[in-house]
C-alpha cells in the first residue's frame, strides 16, 4: 500500500514511475493491485489517495460496505454480525451469524451513497434494537442470536453526559484552565475513573470498583443529590403545586425518562413517608415535612445509581 500512501514528485508524472521491488536483491517489481485483485486505473495528475478512495467507495468493492455495516452493528449491539470486527468480512465464504442481513444492509448502505445517518436510522429503528433485555423462561440465554437486547454499561462519556442531563449539574471546574490544559476538569476526572485510557481515540465501556464508588460517593453525584447544590432536586422538592407522588414521578422522568410503575410509586412513597425516618433514626427529631426533602434526595440518588440508568437496555 506504500504507493497509495505517498504522493508522487510531479502532478503530471505517471504513477508507474514509482515502483516497489520485491526484497532480497531481486529486480521483480510489485504491481499495484487492490484487495480484490483489480489494477488501479492510474490517471495523470490524480493523487493516489483519490484513486484508492474511489475504489473503497465503489459499489463493486466487496469489502468496504460490509465491514462498515458490521462495525456499526457491533457499536449498537455490543457484538457484530461477524466477529471479530477487525477481521475483513468481504469474502463470500466468510462465516457470519446472519449473512443475509449483512448483505441486505450493505446493499442498502451502498444504495444510500454511504449515508451513515441512513444506516444508523435503519439499525436503531429495527425491532431487534428495540428489544428488551429481559428474557423468557424458556429462552434464558440467546444474546448471540439477537433474541433480546444485550446489557452493556455506558461509557464514561455517556454516563457523565447522562448525569448532567438528569441533574442539571453545572460543571464550573474552570473552562479557562481547560483551554490551556486539555484533559483536565471535572468531566475528564470523572471519565478517567471509568476508562484509564481516556483521552485516547478509543472509547470503551469498562466497569470497576472505582466506577461504582464514583457513582455512589463521587463529587458530581454528591453535588447532584445535595438540596443546596442541585438545581433539579431543589426545583422538584420546593414545588408547592406537586404532591409527593408527583415529585417522585418527576424524579423518575428526569433520570429514567419514564414514569414509575404503580408498585414502584407505592414503594417510594412509603420510603419517603415512613421508611426514611426509621432507617436514619431521625437523630434531630425532625418533622415529617422537614424529612421529606432529605428522603427525596435519597430517592434521586437511588435512581442515579440504578442499573436502568447506568446500563444500555
Amino acid at each position: 500500500m506504500q504507493g497509495f500512501l505517498y504522493g508522487y514528485p510531479g502532478a503530471a508524472e505517471v504513477p508507474d514511475s514509482k515502483t516497489i521491488k520485491i526484497p532480497g536483491g531481486t529486480e521483480r517489481v510489485v504491481e499495484a493491485r487492490f484487495l480484490d485483485g483489480s489494477k488501479p486505473a492510474w490517471k495523470n495528475g490524480v493523487p493516489t489517495r483519490a484513486v484508492l478512495a474511489d475504489w473503497l467507495t465503489s459499489p463493486k468493492n466487496p469489502y468496504f460496505a460490509r465491514a462498515l455495516v458490521n462495525r456499526m452493528w457491533e457499536h449498537f449491539f455490543g457484538t457484530g454480525l461477524a466477529e471479530p470486527v477487525d477481521e475483513m468480512v468481504g469474502a463470500d465464504n466468510t462465516v457470519v451469524s446472519h449473512p443475509e442481513l449483512l448483505n441486505e444492509l450493505a446493499q442498502a448502505f451502498i444504495a444510500s451513497k454511504y449515508d451513515l445517518k441512513f444506516l444508523i436510522r435503519a439499525i436503531v429503528n429495527s425491532k431487534t434494537y428495540q428489544l428488551t433485555s429481559r428474557h423468557a423462561a424458556s429462552k434464558p440465554d440467546e444474546p448471540s442470536h439477537f433474541a433480546r437486547a444485550r446489557l452493556r454499561g455506558l461509557t464514561g462519556e455517556q454516563l457523565y453526559d447522562s448525569v448532567l442531563q438528569a441533574t442539571s449539574y453545572q460543571d464550573r471546574s474552570g473552562s479557562d484552565m481547560m483551554a490551556f490544559f486539555p484533559g483536565t476538569g471535572t468531566r475528564q476526572e470523572f471519565i478517567t475513573k471509568f476508562n484509564p485510557t481516556a483521552g485516547t481515540k478509543s472509547i470503551e465501556s469498562q466497569t470497576s470498583i472505582l466506577q461504582a464508588l464514583s457513582m455512589m460517593n463521587g463529587k458530581i453525584i454528591s453535588a447532584s443529590t445535595n438540596l443546596e447544590k442541585s438545581e433539579t432536586l431543589a426545583a422538584i422538592v420546593d414545588a408547592p403545586f406537586m404532591t409527593l407522588a408527583d415529585k417522585i414521578e418527576t424524579l423518575y422522568l428526569a433520570t429514567l425518562s419514564r414514569k414509575p410503575t404503580a408498585k414502584e410509586l407505592a414503594r417510594m412513597v412509603k420510603y419517603v413517608e415512613t421508611d426514611f425516618a426509621r432507617s436514619t433514626g431521625n437523630p434531630k427529631n425532625l418533622s415529617r415535612e422537614a424529612l421529606e426533602p432529605l428522603a427525596l434526595a435519597d430517592v434521586f440518588w437511588a435512581l442515579l445509581n440504578s442499573a436502568e440508568f447506568k446500563l444500555n437496555h
